[in-house]
């Protein structure tokens, strides 16, 4: 089965002119990233977005997630809870929240596996998305009041509990960063305050946008150091 679907998808890759480059990811994401490097140097007008560097990724999140939050929690939002793979999620969103009230708190879940951020070793790990082994420069540690690690078994499960008891189609990620606002929400001080996770984002427009711009140019081009 597996000789049969790398033939057929050969055959489409060929059909449409493409090529493919084959990654060990044994070596993790930093191979990866010095691969890409070498083929924008060696392919003329080739180009990558970037997401672990650009700095419009988190700039995005602080614009539209940010807002869509606030909005939806009428602002009464007590803690953000997000997993970090690129980090420009937790990063444009918790800049923006704490903009808007900087008692808002913002922890940061990473593979109990893989946990850089705490200043531990990058390791393998089940959770996509999440845990690069490295510190993306699109990832504002310092945005972070808390840092909460989960292991792949506690994200499988919650992503499975997810899907079960609540409806909710989500990935592993989701489930990670579920089960780490669970683990934030069962602390003493924290109980009766507004948790939110980003393990599903609102999808409605924010309804301020004006408001919303208006931070946005005060804060100018948002700054990762």
């Amino acid at each position: 089965m597996a000789d049969t679907y790398s033939i057929e998808r050969r055959m489409i890759l060929r059909a449409l002119g493409a090529e493919v480059v084959i990654i060990d990811t044994m070596k993790g994401l930093p191979n990866l990233l010095a691969k890409c490097d070498d083929l924008l140097a060696s392919i003329p007008n080739s180009f990558m977005l970037g997401q672990f560097y650009n700095p419009q990724n988190p700039l995005s999140h602080f614009k539209a997630t940010g807002p869509e939050i606030w909005t939806a929690t009428e602002g009464k939002i007590d803690i953000f809870v997000a997993t970090a793979g690129t980090g420009g999620t937790i990063s444009g969103t918790g800049h923006y929240l704490k903009s808007m009230n900087p008692k808002v708190e913002v922890v940061g879940v990473e593979p109990a596996e893989s946990p850089v951020m705490q200043g531990g070793n990058p390791g393998p790990h089940e959770v996509q998305g999440t845990g690069p082994g490295m510190i993306p420069d699109t990832t504002d540690v310092s945005v972070m009041d808390e840092l909460v690690s989960v292991t792949d078994e506690e994200a499988l499960t919650m992503a499975r509990r997810l899907r079960l008891e609540e409806g909710l189609l989500v990935g592993i990620s989701s489930g990670s960063a579920m089960a780490g606002a669970l683990k934030v929400a069962k602390k003493p001080e924290n109980a009766g305050k507004l948790i939110i996770s980003d393990s599903v984002l609102f999808s409605d427009p924010p309804q301020e946008k004006e408001k919303v711009e208006d931070v946005a140019d005060k804060v100018g081009n948002l700054s990762l150091e």
